[in-house]
């Protein structure tokens, strides 16, 4: 459609004027009692230089005119998705806590006992982890890059649930990847000990890694665009080596004793983030993505061996956490 400007040349009848305005009026009555659409041939504009004619239609391409939805409809439908959305979390959560215990399907971590690893277990939701593993009755590896608030979460620990606990001080945003075998050293006693006087299970229940969870991860210190980021090489290198390589690292490294066993719980952390559209976020957005991709894929590999991969949706991100 093309629409050119009116000229002083352009003339238009004070009768062609008070038609349009009419039509108009008209035309948000109808809307107000109606909610109907407007179609743009019914809203009075120049064309060609001159007020469009009541009745008068504007062709865009071949014939077709254009139609918007209304306010009313767009939010009908967001309200709509809205509540699909909380309806079936407030069904899953039913189903997981009510009927889920009868079916014996959830896993049942006091059985399982042995040791949970939890990255990222000073703070936020890591902590919460592994307040929740070590109500359940299992011992707790706390790793992170705070030895005063991972101490102080052990020392928690210990009192009110009368659990074991190991601290490991670990920095995942080093560019090397002697850490893990710093980790692995620490932990290496958890996995391999074999008990010698019961034969008939070739580790200790009490003393495996039954449980990983992969929480830690690092976002923007402040949203930005991908090449104008200052200092964007170390951050997008730090971000990935936290969010990506850490989880793969740390799966591989408990991933065998598990296997092994035929049982056992990886915990990964995704965020919105990862399906929803994050510009500025972009190297996060993409690292949580493939924590999700990850996670399901690794469930088709070994879930038929017993081990269960579960990837859990954080609703928000922090920005700028110990960038150093």
């Amino acid at each position: 459609m093309t629409i050119a400007a009116a000229t002083p040349a352009a003339s238009t009848s004070r009768d062609d004027i008070s038609n349009a305005w009419k039509e108009m009026q008209k035309c948000k009555q109808i809307r107000r009692v109606t909610g109907a659409v407007l179609h743009p041939c019914s809203i009075p504009s120049q064309v060609n230089g001159r007020l469009r004619k009541p009745g008068e239609r504007s062709e865009i391409g071949s014939g077709q005119t254009m139609q918007l939805p209304t306010l009313r409809e767009v939010g009908l439908l967001s309200a709509c998705g809205l509540l699909v959305e909380v309806l079936q979390a407030l069904l899953t959560g039913f189903f997981h806590r009510n009927i889920a215990p009868i079916l014996e399907m959830n896993v049942n971590f006091r059985d399982m006992g042995g040791w949970a690893v939890v990255l990222g277990a000073s703070w936020g939701l890591g902590k919460a982890y592994a307040r929740g593993l070590a109500k359940r009755g299992l011992n707790i590896v706390l790793i992170s890059d705070d030895r005063k608030a991972t101490g102080a979460v052990a020392a928690d620990l210990e009192f009110e649930y009368r659990v074991q606990t190991r601290t490991v001080w670990a920095d995942l945003q080093q560019p090397t990847l002697e850490v893990y075998s710093h980790i692995a050293r620490e932990i290496r006693d958890l996995e391999v000990v074999r008990i010698r006087e019961h034969s008939t299970s070739p580790f200790s229940a009490r003393q495996t890694v039954s449980v990983l969870v992969n929480y830690v991860g690092l976002c923007y210190p402040q949203p930005e665009y991908l090449i104008e980021l200052p200092r964007a090489d170390k951050i997008y290198g730090r971000i990935i080596r936290t969010n990506v390589v850490a989880l793969v690292k740390m799966t591989a490294m408990v991933l065998p004793q598990m296997v092994t066993r035929g049982t056992g719980v990886i915990i990964t952390v995704s965020a919105q983030s990862a399906s929803i559209p994050s510009p500025m976020l972009t190297v996060y957005a993409a690292s949580k993505a493939f924590v999700e991709k990850f996670t399901e894929d690794l469930t088709v590999e070994y879930g038929p061996k017993g081990v269960v991969s579960v990837c859990t949706l954080k609703s928000g991100y922090k920005l700028g956490r110990r960038y150093k």
